[in-house]
């Protein structure tokens, strides 16, 4: 590799090495908490809980490797935003397409999504989808407006 090639890798470099194995950590954690609550909620027999905790949890370890994927690689989804998604801690951590496909997105997207998306607005949303759940965790979402809500990790600079 070249050196002006190194210097442009090196200026567009958003995390060091160690800051994203941080941040791979803090996904597989957020899943295995998820993973928790849907046992217990599956043990109390509230079995739709425990679904959504499994289908996040299946998020967030799909999630542990996104910020690597350029969304623009991945296939397109669209549809029409019926509800959204909101984590424990009072986040939009997703939403409904079209009333049943459900769409995972890190909470610390919220505030975007929110700002920029409402119940009623045609999407596309461009993510991957993991084995045997009907879910998609979103890489990018565009709205109507055509502004694009990209997930470039939660300490990414604007």
């Amino acid at each position: 590799m070249g050196q002006a090639q190194s210097k442009e890798r090196k200026a567009t470099q958003k995390h060091t090495p160690q800051q994203l194995h941080q941040k791979v950590a803090e996904h597989h954690e957020q899943a295995a908490e998820h993973h928790q609550e849907a046992a217990k909620h599956h043990e109390s027999g509230d079995d739709e809980t425990a679904a959504h905790h499994a289908q996040i949890a299946h998020g967030h370890a799909v999630h542990a490797t996104m910020h690597w994927i350029d969304p623009k690689s991945l296939p397109e989804t669209s549809g029409t935003v019926s509800k959204f998604l909101y984590n424990v801690h009072g986040d939009a951590d997703g939403f409904l397409l079209d009333g049943d496909r459900q769409v995972h997105l890190p909470p610390h997207l919220s505030s975007e999504l929110l700002k920029t998306v409402k119940v009623g607005d045609k999407v596309l949303v461009r993510g991957v989808k993991p084995r045997a759940v009907d879910l998609l965790v979103a890489a990018s979402i565009t709205a109507p407006n055509g502004t694009e809500i990209v997930d470039h990790g939660p300490d990414a600079k604007p």
